[in-house]
């Protein structure tokens, strides 16, 4: 937990957990601890950055706070779910909006569970079947991959997400 919220890759959590306990206890084990990891880094900048953010930020931060209060869980559940990305600094940009708490740890468990299935997988294929694993663990993440490209680019939020990146 402690060295994924200072910004150990948390895929490596999950296939360590998929190796150490198989599939399904190895997904739900690195899940628990993902989800407790995002605790800290979170508490961390809501209570100590957002004021910091917010005069760098001015704007911006208020289009993330608007988009947040009226899709909050589906922001949330879009950037876990993208296969690329950076936890560590997700964790605290969220610490610092007007996301609450609840909703940024389910849709943080949740947008998490399909790559953590993933690697764990992967992982767990290190002790028996091998290749089948290993395999079948890139096919699932490649077809993933490719499935939420298309559905953010098809997406109101994935939209309102660019446009408040790009500062519109």
């Amino acid at each position: 937990i402690g060295l994924v919220s200072i910004g150990f890759p948390r895929i490596i959590l999950a296939a360590v957990g998929g190796a150490m306990f198989g599939v399904v206890l190895g997904t739900l084990w690195s899940q628990v601890a993902m989800t407790l990891a995002i605790l800290a880094p979170f508490l961390y900048s809501r209570h100590l950055g957002r004021e910091l953010v917010a005069r760098r930020m001015g704007r911006r931060l208020q289009q993330f706070d608007d988009l947040l209060g009226q899709h909050g869980f589906m922001v949330a559940l879009l950037i876990r779910l993208c296969p690329v990305g950076n936890n560590f600094l997700t964790n605290y940009l969220a610490g610092v909006t007007a996301i609450p708490l609840g909703t940024f740890l389910t849709a943080s468990f949740l947008g998490y569970l399909p790559q953590s299935f993933i690697f764990a997988l992967l992982g767990s294929g290190f002790a028996d079947h091998p290749h089948l694993r290993v395999w079948g663990g890139i096919g699932l993440m490649v077809t993933f991959s490719l499935f939420f490209l298309w559905y953010f680019r098809r997406s109101k939020e994935g939209a309102k997400i660019l446009a408040a990146m790009r500062g519109e």
